[in-house]
């Protein structure tokens, strides 16, 4: 039976790694869509990444 505090590391690390490859994504597409037609603000794609989960 694994530990409850094993549970909260593993879920803890899933988290992480899902954040890392969703920021990877968001920095790609940012420099795709920069080089592309479509330009956009950098500072307005990453600011969620700044803000607080409570809006």
């Amino acid at each position: 039976m694994r530990s409850k505090s094993y549970q909260i590391i593993y879920t803890y690390n899933k988290a992480f790694s899902v954040l890392h490859l969703y920021h990877l994504v968001v920095k790609l597409l940012c420099q795709k869509l920069i080089s592309g037609p479509l330009r956009i603000d950098i500072s307005c794609s990453f600011k969620h990444f700044n803000q607080p989960s409570s809006s």
